[in-house]
């Protein structure tokens, strides 16, 4: 059994969801002890990367994509919602850890995934316990590209019990492997953890899922919960 596992704030640690992937819910996570949190990264027409959890906004109205407004535009919408620098700059000093979920990418951003891209690089490179992650395939190849001598740490979102799941790791050249509890067991944590890779649950919220994650001797999990974190 895990007794070190890593503890994460999913999109930071708050009680309400207006306040998800804000300062404030990532500023309640490392008070609570958590070792990292897990936020969503969005990608505006103004070239911001920002942190906020759904594509689409109402905007004036109507249902508008974030890559199709301006920070300035989204701020109009909800001001609590910060960009990547701010928070970079604002936990700096800080031990916490952040697991970054690249969510806006090919399908939305068409030619301007590798601008997108760049500007990601260029603003984690040399940051501290910082991963990042998506589910999008292509977008990681793309990323791994510019992260030639593989500097970052990037993991993949897993929605199946895999029959080999090391040679799926090796294939897409990432290091944390990030799925369901429903889609992990023993031996596919142990098989990866032998072989170096980082294995992580997401979402945990009940004490029972937690002592499955440290059974199972995950590295780390994410939760909605305050009181898992004791």
């Amino acid at each position: 059994m895990n007794k070190h596992i890593k503890i994460g704030g999913h999109r930071g640690l708050s009680k309400s969801k207006s306040q998800d992937n804000t300062i404030y819910a990532m500023e309640k996570a490392l008070e609570a002890g958590m070792d990292y949190v897990e936020i969503d990264l969005q990608y505006t027409i103004d070239n911001t990367i920002v942190i906020t959890h759904d594509d689409e906004v109402e905007y004036d109205g109507e249902k508008r994509r974030v890559v199709d407004l301006t920070y300035k535009q989204l701020l109009s919408v909800n001001k609590n919602i910060p960009t990547l620098k701010q928070v970079l700059e604002r936990f700096r000093d800080t031990e916490l850890g952040f697991l970054l979920e690249v969510k806006s990418c090919v399908d939305l951003l068409g030619d301007r995934i590798n601008d997108y891209m760049r500007e990601l690089y260029r603003q984690i490179i040399g940051v501290k316990n910082i991963c990042i992650f998506s589910i999008d395939y292509y977008f990681l190849r793309l990323f791994n590209e510019i992260d030639e001598e593989d500097k970052i740490t990037k993991g993949i979102i897993v929605t199946e019990c895999l029959d080999d799941p090391v040679g799926f790791m090796k294939y897409h050249n990432v290091h944390l492997y990030l799925a369901m509890l429903d889609n992990l067991n023993k031996e596919i944590v142990s098989g990866l953890k032998k072989q170096g890779y980082i294995v992580s649950c997401s979402v945990v919220n009940t004490k029972e899922d937690k002592r499955i994650a440290m059974k199972l001797n995950a590295d780390m999990f994410e939760t909605d919960c305050f009181d898992i974190v004791k």
